[in-house]
C-alpha cells in the first residue's frame, strides 16, 4: 500500500462528480489542499496519476502553489522511490510532472535540475527520462536552461557505465540538443533574450567530445541505438558553428559505419536523415568526399542489402536523398543512374520512387537520367573533368606503377613488412603529399593479399573511410598530427587479427630500420616512433617487446628532446596491449637509476648525478614523462591497481631534486596532469582513492612558495585544478592553505609599471602579463572546480574569506587582480544561485551574504567585498 497525498486525492474527488476536463468551483479549489489522506494500492495509484494527467491537460493553472508544491514532491518521491514502487508508477508519475509543467513549468524545471545536480551520484533513470521529456514537449522553454543542464550531465558522465542509465543520458543529450535546434528554427517565438549558437556549442561541446571518445565503442545494441542519435543531435548544433563544425564532420565516418554495426540500420538512417535536414537550414556546403560516402552509404542500403529495408526504412533513405538532390543535384543524377543501371531490382524500384520523389520536392534542380538500363559498353564516355569527379587524382608515376604490379602477377615484391611499413609512411604524410597518400592506400588495398592474408576483412571497411575522409579535407583543415593518428588505428586494426608472431616481430624490426635512416626531428621520424610502439602492442612475442623497450631506455639521449619524446611514443604505445611488461621494464630501469645513481648503456652513455646535472635531470624528465605516457595508454580495466604507488610514487620520486631545470619543470607539471586525466578517464573507479593525492599536491604547494615565478611560467594551478578532483578529498584545512597559496602566488606579483621600473623591455613586461593573466584564469578555475566537488557552504565561506583579505589590500593592482578572479568565479556560480532563488520559498535555499551581489558592476561588486 502507498499513500497518496492530500494535493492528488482531493484533487480527484470532486473531479469524478464532474467529469474529467471539467472546471473547480470557488468552494471547490479552496478545499483541495485540506482534504485528508488516501492508501490506495499500486494498481489504483497507476488509475489515479492517469486521470489526474487528463485532468491537467485540461486546465490546471488554477492549482495553488501549495497544492502544486506537494504533487511535484509526490511524483518526484514515486519516480525516484528505490524500491516499493512499480515501474508503471514511476512512468505515469513521470507523465504527470511533464503535463503539470504547461503551466508550471519552472516549479518541475527546478525539481528536475536538483536531482540532476546532486554530487557524488547518478539521477534515476526515470528523473533523465523526464528532463528528455520536458525538452520534448517544451523545447523553447527549456532554453534558459540548456547550459546547466549540459554542465550538470558533463560532471556525471565520468560515473556512468553501459546500460540503462547510458540510455537515459543520450535520451537527454539527444532531446535536448534538438531542442536547440528547434530554437534556431522558431526563435523569433522564444519569450527569452536571444542566446548565439557559439554559447550553446561552448555547452554542448565538451559532452559530445567524452561521448566520442568514450562511448562510441559500446557493444550492447541499445545502447548503440542510444549513441547514435544523441552523437547525431549533438552534430545538428555543431554543426551552425565555423569553430566546431571540423569536429562534427569528423564524426560522419563513423556514423556511416554503423550501417556494418547495428542490427538495426533503420536508426542509422534516422540519424543521418536528420543530420542532413540541420545542413539544409544552415546551408553549410558538404565536403566532396563526406558528400561521396553519404551517397554511397544510401546506395548501399537501396540497393544492396538484404533483407530489403521496410517501407519506413525506404521513406527515411528516400528523404536522405532528397535532401541531397537539393544540395547537391549533379551527384544525385549520377547516384540515380547506378541504381537504374544496377542488376538489383530493390535499387531499380528505390530509383522510381525517388524520382518520383524529387518530382514532387521544392528547391530540386530538374536533373537527366536514363531510366533505362545500361550495359557498361552502352554507358556514354565520361569526359576528364567528369572522371575526375568520381575517381581521387594519382599522379601518373603512381598509377603506372600500380598499373605494373597489377599486371606482373609473378614479379618479385619487397618483403610484406617492407611494403606495408614503407606504403604507411607514404599514407601518412602531411596535406602537401595528399595526393601520394591516396596512391599508397589505394596500393595496399590492392596488395592486401601480398602483404597478409589475415588483412582482407578489416582493410574492406577500413581503407574506404580513411579515403572518405581525406578526400574530404583541404589544407586549412587536415591536420598533421589528427591524419596520423587515423593512420596509426588503421595499423593497430590491421595487426589485431595476425597471430603469426615471426610477422609482426619482422615488421617491428623493418619499423626499426627506417627510423635509423630517417632525418632526426622530421615529422616521419617521430610517426615511426609511434608506429613501431603500435606494432609492439600488437606483437605477442613477449621477450621480443620487453627487448625493444629496454634498448629504447638505454640507447636513447635523453638530452634530445625529439629523441627522448621518440621513446616514450614507443613505451606508451606498446603498453596499450603490454600495460604490466612495460611498466615493470620501466620501473626496473627507473629503479636502476635512482638507486646506483647513474646507469651504463650499451653504447657507451652514462649518467651520473652530481657530475651531469643535465644530462641526469633530463633522464629524470624523459622517465616521468614515460610513465604519465603509459597511465594515459593503459587500458583502463588494468590502470588503477597500479596508478599510484608505481606511477605517481616513481614520478614524484624522479622529481626530488634541489634544483630543477626547465625540462624537469615542465615534466613535473605536465606528467601528474596526463596521470590525473588517465585516472578520470577510467570512469568509475568504485572506492578508488589515491594515496598519493596529498603528496603530490604538497609538492607542487611547496614548489610555489620557494619559487612564485614558476606557478606563472608553468601552468602549475591547472595541475592542482586536474587533483582536486580525485578522491580523497582534501580536508577543509588543507583546502583552505592549498587557496591561499595559490592568492598568494597569482595576487602578489609585481604590477607592470614595477616590472618597467626594473629594466624589463616593453615587450617582456606585456608577456608577462599575459602570463598573469592566464594564471589568474587557472586560479578562477581551480576554485571553481573545488566549490562544485565539495558543494558546502563551509566552502564557499573560505573561497569570500581568502579573497576578501586581497580585495581589501593597500596595493591597487592586487585587489584588481583578486576583483577580476572574483568575478570569474561568481559568474560560474550565477546560474547555480538563479535556480536556486527561482524555486520560490517553497524550496530552501542556501544564503548568500549580502554583499555577494551578481548585480551591478565590477567596481560595485569589489566595493560590496570590502565593505563586508
Amino acid at each position: 500500500m502507498a499513500v497518496l497525498t492530500d494535493a492528488c486525492s482531493s484533487y480527484l474527488l470532486p473531479m469524478s462528480r464532474r467529469g474529467f476536463g471539467g472546471q473547480l468551483s470557488g468552494n471547490e479549489a479552496k478545499q483541495v489542499p485540506s482534504l485528508p489522506f488516501v492508501v490506495c494500492p499500486q494498481g489504483d495509484r497507476v488509475e489515479t496519476y492517469r486521470e489526474l494527467e487528463i485532468v491537467l491537460h485540461g486546465n490546471n493553472s488554477f492549482l495553488t502553489s501549495g497544492a502544486v508544491n506537494r504533487l511535484i514532491a509526490e511524483a518526484s518521491r514515486d519516480m525516484r522511490a528505490a524500491q516499493g514502487v512499480t515501474c508503471e508508477v514511476k512512468m505515469v508519475a513521470s507523465n504527470v510532472l511533464v503535463t503539470l509543467a504547461r503551466s508550471h513549468f519552472h516549479f518541475v524545471m527546478a525539481e528536475l535540475q536538483s536531482h540532476l545536480k546532486a554530487m557524488g551520484k547518478v539521477p534515476d533513470e526515470i528523473v533523465l527520462l523526464t528532463l528528455g521529456k520536458m525538452a520534448h514537449s517544451y523545447a523553447l522553454r527549456c532554453i534558459p536552461f540548456v547550459r546547466m543542464t549540459m554542465l550538470a550531465l558533463h560532471a556525471m558522465l565520468s560515473r556512468v557505465g553501459s546500460g540503462r542509465i547510458l540510455r537515459a543520458i543520450c535520451s537527454v543529450l539527444e532531446q535536448w540538443s534538438k531542442a536547440v535546434n528547434t530554437y534556431f528554427c522558431k526563435r523569433e517565438q522564444c519569450p527569452f533574450p536571444g542566446k548565439g549558437v557559439a554559447q550553446f556549442c561552448e555547452a554542448i561541446y565538451p559532452v559530445f567530445r567524452y561521448v566520442v571518445v568514450n562511448w562510441l565503442e559500446c557493444t550492447e545494441e541499445a545502447d548503440k541505438q542510444a549513441v547514435l542519435g544523441a552523437v547525431a543531435a549533438m552534430m545538428g548544433v555543431l554543426l551552425r558553428e565555423e569553430q566546431h563544425r571540423e569536429h562534427a564532420w569528423e564524426q560522419l565516418p563513423w556514423l556511416l559505419h554503423q550501417y556494418h554495426w547495428v542490427l538495426d540500420t533503420f536508426w542509422v538512417s534516422k540519424s543521418l536523415c536528420y543530420v542532413l535536414e540541420v545542413l539544409e537550414g544552415v546551408q553549410t556546403p558538404i565536403p566532396q568526399g563526406t558528400a561521396l560516402a553519404i551517397r554511397t552509404a544510401v546506395h548501399r542500403q537501396l540497393s544492396d542489402v538484404t533483407p530489403e529495408p521496410g517501407p519506413a526504412h525506404q521513406a527515411v533513405l528516400t528523404r536522405c536523398m532528397v535532401l541531397q538532390a537539393r544540395m547537391c543535384p549533379e551527384k544525385t543524377a549520377v547516384t540515380l543512374h547506378s541504381l537504374l543501371s544496377g542488376g538489383s531490382e530493390a535499387g531499380r524500384m528505390a530509383a522510381l520512387g525517388l524520382l518520383g520523389a524529387l518530382a514532387h520536392s521544392d528547391g530540386v534542380v530538374p536533373v537527366r537520367v536514363s531510366v533505362h538500363p545500361t550495359s557498361p559498353e552502352q554507358e556514354p564516355r565520361k569526359t576528364k573533368g567528369q572522371r575526375q569527379e568520381l575517381c581521387p587524382a594519382v599522379p601518373l608515376a603512381w598509377r603506372r606503377g600500380l598499373a605494373l604490379l597489377l599486371a606482373a602477377r609473378s614479379a618479385q615484391l619487397p618483403a610484406p613488412q617492407v611494403l606495408l611499413s614503407r606504403l604507411l609512411v607514404v599514407a601518412a604524410a602531411p596535406y602537401a603529399k595528399s595526393k601520394r597518400a591516396v596512391a599508397a592506400l589505394q596500393l595496399l588495398q590492392t596488395l592486401q593479399g601480398r602483404i597478409h592474408r589475415a588483412l582482407g576483412a578489416a582493410w574492406v571497411t577500413e581503407i574506404p573511410l580513411l579515403l572518405q575522409y581525406l578526400q574530404g579535407r583541404t589544407e586549412s583543415t587536415l591536420h598533421s598530427a589528427e591524419w596520423q593518428h587515423r593512420v596509426l588505428q588503421f595499423l593497430r586494426a590491421s595487426l589485431e587479427p595476425i597471430e603469426d608472431q615471426t610477422w609482426t616481430v619482422g615488421l617491428s624490426q623493418e619499423l626499426s630500420q627506417q627510423l635509423g635512416s630517417s632525418a632526426p626531428r622530421s615529422w616521419e621520424k617521430l610517426f615511426l616512433y609511434k608506429a613501431l610502439g603500435t606494432a609492439l602492442a600488437a606483437c605477442r612475442d613477449l621477450r621480443h617487446v620487453q627487448g625493444q623497450v629496454l634498448r629504447f631506455l638505454q640507447e636513447t639521449n635523453p638530452v634530445e628532446l625529439s629523441e627522448a619524446q621518440g621513446m616514450v611514443s614507443v613505451v606508451s604505445y606498446a603498453a596499450e596491449s603490454h600495460f604490466h611488461l612495460v611498466l615493470d621494464t620501466v620501473t626496473m630501469f627507473s629503479a636502476a637509476f635512482t638507486r646506483d645513481g647513474f646507469y651504463q648503456t650499451s653504447t657507451g652513455w652514462e649518467v651520473q648525478r652530481g657530475q651531469n646535472t643535465e644530462s641526469a635531470q633530463a633522464t629524470c624528465a624523459a622517465l616521468m614523462r614515460t610513465y604519465s605516457g603509459i597511465a594515459l595508454r593503459a587500458p583502463k580495466e588494468q590502470l588503477l591497481t597500479r596508478v599510484d604507488r608505481e606511477i605517481l610514487g616513481n614520478i614524484l620520486q624522479l622529481s626530488r631534486a634541489k634544483q630543477r631545470d626547465l625540462v624537469l619543470k615542465m615534466a613535473l607539471v605536465e606528467s601528474i596532469t596526463e596521470v590525473s586525466c588517465a585516472i578520470q578517464a577510467v570512469g568509475v573507479c568504485g572506492s578508488f582513492e589515491l594515496s598519493l593525492k596529498q603528496e603530490a599536491m604538497q609538492t607542487l604547494l611547496d614548489w610555489i612558495k620557494g619559487e612564485p615565478w614558476d606557478s606563472l611560467v608553468y601552468g602549475v594551478f591547472h595541475v592542482l585544478e586536474e587533483l582536486s578532483k580525485l578522491r580523497p578529498p582534501l580536508s577543509r584545512e588543507e583546502n583552505r592553505k592549498l587557496l591561499s597559496v595559490c592568492c598568494q602566488s597569482a595576487l602578489s606579483y609585481p604590477s607592470k609599471e614595477q616590472m618597467e621600473k626594473r629594466r624589463r623591455t616593453g615587450k617582456a613586461a606585456v608577456n608577462v602579463q599575459i602570463l598573469n593573466r592566464r594564471n589568474m584564469e587557472d586560479l578562477s578555475h581551480l576554485m571553481e572546480t573545488w566549490l562544485e566537488t565539495e558543494a558546502t557552504s563551509a566552502c564557499f565561506d573560505d573561497v569570500v574569506l581568502v579573497l576578501k583579505g586581497w580585495l581589501t589590500s593597500a596595493k591597487e593592482w592586487e585587489r584588481e587582480r583578486a576583483l577580476w578572479v572574483c568575478a570569474h568565479v561568481l559568474g560560474a556560480c550565477k546560474e547555480r544561485c538563479e535556480l536556486l532563488v527561482s524555486r520560490g520559498p517553497h524550496v530552501p535555499c542556501v544564503p548568500f551574504p549580502p554583499f555577494l551581489s551578481l548585480e551591478g558592476s565590477p567596481a560595485q561588486l569589489g566595493a560590496g567585498f570590502r565593505g563586508s
